[in-house]
């Protein structure tokens, strides 16, 4: 014999219903469908030793060395005794944590283990778009690649397998550089993979075509001679850090952007000195990935130079971050693809690109020793 159902249990249900709609609903709103399928970072071999103590003297800051020029930029700052003695009188400590992926990186800031990272300008995008962010300087300008297994013009792809990484700006660009020819997505076969998988599944035959930045482009090129760059997009590389910590410590990120722009400055001072830098970054990417393995330190310093990578300003163009600017159309690809919330507006994400901080450190070199060096491992004022 089934429950009698009363009045009163349907009027209780429907309360609990509403109870579920109205608590529950507007977060679901805020969870893309990317983040409910990521899993628990901290088991991921690259980081599972990695320990963040919660001392409020400490500052936790995410980094990429398998990445030109990010790469240089990062491991320069790790060893910059400038930027420790004018934390340590700040009674603050600053470490750098190395990820393979710029939402690697958004995983652990989420989670309140890092107070910001350096990442590529999907991610953060990505991040503005799921907690208030500071975001300050640029930190890099360089190209996403789309490679061939030999000269051709973007439109010979019709029809092949092509490589990507999901949701990264080589993503965008690609399919920006089809629509260009007047393709889609059913024009080709695109196979989304991680980058670092894409060098050997070029070489095999797995795929026909790629899309990719530096340097898994040149390590891909060198497994497949004859093989070409047919179409290159420029991309962004961004610093941030979280609202919280930026209001709660202005000074110091003062002084982190301060590093940055010593580092770069540095890098133009000697070509010795981008050598050295990326040196340090492939020693910190093998402990990343056995394919750092495969890419050499001359190599790696080669594409900074070839490229003209080594940005002399770290402020962030004001064109990118207007209506229909690449900051833009790269917010509305992100919302397509489920990566950012569907209600997300751009004018919130734009507020959080904050010029006027790396500009007063600019103004004032003598203040923040922008042209003074010293750096473990490397040479100092030449």
């Amino acid at each position: 014999m089934s429950p009698r159902i009363t009045p009163f249990k349907i009027v209780l249900l429907a309360g609990i219903v509403l109870l579920v709609v109205v608590v529950f609903v507007p977060k679901l709103g805020e969870i893309t469908k990317t983040e409910l399928l990521l899993p628990d970072l901290c088991d991921h071999p690259a980081y599972n030793s990695y320990q963040f103590p919660k001392d409020k003297k400490f500052i936790h800051l995410g980094v990429q060395p398998l990445w030109v020029f990010e790469g240089n930029l990062a491991e320069i700052m790790k060893r910059d005794r400038i930027l420790r003695g004018s934390l340590a009188e700040r009674g603050l400590e600053i470490s750098f944590y190395s990820f393979l992926k710029g939402d690697d990186v958004n995983h652990f800031v989420r989670r309140g283990d890092l107070h910001g990272g350096m990442c590529g300008d999907m991610p953060t995008l990505t991040i503005a778009a799921a907690m208030e962010v500071e975001i300050p300087a640029l930190t890099d300008q360089g190209f996403n690649c789309i490679v061939a297994k030999r000269h051709m013009v973007v439109a010979g792809l019709k029809g092949k397998t092509i490589g990507y990484p999901f949701g990264s700006f080589s993503h965008f660009a690609l399919l920006e550089a089809l629509e260009s020819e007047g393709m889609s997505e059913a024009h080709v076969n695109l196979v989304p993979m991680d980058v670092t998988d894409l060098p050997e599944a070029f070489r095999s035959g797995r795929i026909d075509a790629f899309a990719a930045w530096e340097p898994m482009v040149s390590l891909a090129m060198t497994k497949v001679p004859g093989s070409a760059v047919i179409h290159r997009n420029r991309y962004l590389g961004f610093i941030y850090f979280t609202k919280e910590f930026a209001d709660s410590q202005p000074e110091a990120i003062d002084l982190i952007l301060a590093s940055a722009i010593r580092a770069v400055r540095w890098m133009l001072a000697d070509r010795h000195h981008v050598l050295l830098s990326s040196e340090w970054a492939i020693q910190s990417s093998r402990k990343l990935s056995s394919i750092a393995s495969e890419i050499s330190e001359q190599k790696f310093a080669g594409v900074v130079m070839e490229e003209g990578k080594i940005n002399p300003t770290p402020v962030i163009p004001q064109d990118d971050l207007d209506e229909g600017g690449h900051l833009h159309r790269e917010f509305g690809f992100l919302k397509k693809l489920g990566k950012i919330p569907a209600r997300s507006h751009w004018s919130r994400i734009r507020k959080m690109f904050n010029r006027q901080i790396v500009e007063n450190v600019l103004a004032n070199p003598e203040k923040y020793r922008l042209d003074q060096f010293d750096y473990d491992g490397g040479r100092g004022n030449e």
